[in-house]
């Protein structure tokens, strides 16, 4: 009835949320469970899972203890970006198995926890109830996830019945929206009071809002293991969709490779004053003017700490200093972001 698009989709790893230091109340490499280690003289502290191999891919000299890598520090060694970044997203799916003891395995064992189906014709009837506009195209690609996966900007089109296991879940399956929804994922607040978030009060185990704005006006909460079928919004890595073609970005995303690059919609807030996607990690570069660029570090999909406001000192050097290095004239003072200028541009 259904082309299954791809094969089944591993779980990738996690996007990180928790800030380098005390956001969670533990160091990073607590949090992420990783031991401090050194490569030969080099002056870079990095991070290893205990394998003898450092996050970033390379055979580890020695293994330090936090005294060790502290004593490093003071004398000018920096902590390797590409480990920060793994780090992180361990950190975040250590996190999510706190809540969900099925999400920490999804993450350390790489179980199944997405199926992607290409719409053919066979496929079309099943979404006949569903409100014209909002109907899957011939030839997209919908894919059924657990709903603790579904990102900011994600379309929802229906849930699958509980006794449905994601190895099994076929669109046959799906209990469809009459009118799909945008989602916009949040924490559950049982103090809501909608008659979605009342009801919700008695779903078992961990339970996420997918969407506060919702045709039934109501929000729709569901629990974190629950399937269900999503269209992936229009997203880009490094950058806003609108802003994916602009030279000036172009030249930046090459100048920062291999970091980490943020995937967001155009309607990502990375400041959090509107929505955002707390899934959205890594760096993201916004156009200002012929030549000059922003470029921020989004963790948990913010450009700076949850509560605290403060900004991702760690990254953003390292930011800096790829740049300077590939020619770019980075302007002095910025706290929360790097304003830099390309090489060829007239200033």
């Amino acid at each position: 009835m259904q082309t299954q698009a791809t094969t089944d989709t591993k779980s990738p790893t996690a996007t990180a949320a928790p800030s380098l230091t005390e956001e969670s109340g533990a160091p990073l490499y607590e949090r992420a469970e990783v031991r401090h280690a050194a490569v030969g003289k080099g002056r870079r502290v990095h991070f290893s899972p205990g394998n003898d191999d450092t996050l970033c891919g390379r055979a580890l000299t020695e293994y330090l203890n936090p005294d060790e890598a502290a004593a490093r520090y003071g004398k000018g060694h920096e902590l390797c970006i590409r480990c920060v970044a793994s780090a992180e997203e361990r950190a975040y799916a250590i996190s999510l198995g706190a809540v969900s003891q099925l999400s920490r395995a999804a993450v350390q064992l790489g179980d199944v926890v997405g199926r992607a189906f290409r719409i053919d014709e066979a496929a079309l009837h099943l979404f006949a109830d569903v409100t014209p506009d909002a109907r899957p195209s011939l030839g997209e690609v919908l894919s059924i996830t657990r709903a603790d996966r579904v990102r900011f900007g994600d379309t929802v089109f229906g849930c699958l019945p509980d006794s449905v296991d994601i190895t099994a879940a076929s669109l046959g399956h799906v209990l469809m929206h009459s009118d799909p929804y945008v989602a916009a994922p949040r924490p559950y607040n049982s103090a809501c009071g909608c008659l979605g978030c009342t009801q919700a009060a008695s779903l078992p185990g961990p339970v996420i809002t997918l969407a506060t704005d919702t045709p039934w006006e109501a929000c729709d909460p569901t629990p974190a293991a629950s399937l269900v079928l999503v269209r992936e919004g229009n997203r880009t890595a490094g950058s806003a969709p609108r802003n994916a073609d602009t030279p000036d970005v172009l030249a930046a995303l090459a100048a920062l490779e291999p970091l980490q690059l943020a995937t967001v919609t155009d309607g990502h807030d990375h400041t959090g004053r509107d929505e955002f996607d707390e899934q959205a990690h890594g760096a993201l570069v916004q156009p200002r003017c012929a030549g000059l660029v922003t470029v921020y570090w989004l963790i948990g999909g913010l450009y700076v700490t949850g509560e605290d406001r403060k900004p991702h000192r760690v990254e953003l050097r390292s930011i800096a200093a790829r740049l300077r290095a590939e020619g770019w004239r980075v302007d002095p003072g910025s706290i929360r972001c790097v304003n830099a200028w390309r090489p060829t541009a007239e200033v």
